[in-house]
């Protein structure tokens, strides 16, 4: 048996987004993998001690493994599937199902940011179909944080701050570096690459 399994592959061939008309696609693998950035990223909010940190990044990085056997399921089927008597049986989730609830709830908040910003970066491509997609995730992420009294104080403002800034910077795709506009300058695509 090799390192990669199956299921470890096929994560990277998966779609996200099924059901939303997007300009562009992302692989569960990918998605994964923004949310373990995010969640490294949010640590210090939460004051995780290092074996915390090492299982939050791992929950991460494997909190949507399921998704290699199912397809990427939309949050309404997710749920029904939760709801059933005893879900789905496998070991696919076996990183994140062993986690404690207080971790799985940041994962799950760092999940509803990269949603969040990666619809940002959809409506700065033109995509205007996903605009109540995104209204609806700053909701759930209001929500989600809400339901939380407990974690430190301060989560709300960084999250919200983090959000202002999703959806006001521009990417580095459309600008050069020095926030000038790509179509903006006299000089060619080639002379910008040397």
């Amino acid at each position: 048996m090799g390192i990669l399994g199956e299921l470890d592959d096929r994560l990277s061939i998966v779609k996200r987004w099924g059901i939303i008309r997007t300009i562009n696609t992302q692989s569960v693998a990918e998605h994964c993998f923004n949310v373990q950035r995010i969640c490294i990223a949010m640590a210090p909010w939460f004051k995780l001690e290092i074996l915390e940190l090492f299982a939050l990044s791992q929950g991460a990085l494997h909190h949507d493994d399921l998704e290699a056997i199912t397809g990427d399921l939309p949050s309404p089927a997710k749920d029904y599937i939760a709801k059933r008597e005893g879900g789905i049986d496998t070991d696919a989730g076996v990183w994140y199902d062993r986690l404690p609830d207080d971790l799985k709830e940041i994962i799950k908040l760092a999940d509803l940011m990269e949603a969040f910003h990666f619809l940002c970066i959809e409506m700065k491509m033109g995509n205007r179909y996903v605009v109540r997609h995104r209204r609806n995730l700053r909701q759930k992420i209001r929500d989600h944080i809400s339901r939380h009294p407990n974690w430190p104080t301060g989560v709300w403002e960084n999250v919200h701050n983090w959000m202002v800034a999703s959806e006001n910077e521009t990417s580095r795709i459309f600008t050069r570096g020095d926030n000038e506009p790509t179509g903006s300058s006299e000089r060619s695509v080639e002379d910008r690459v040397r």
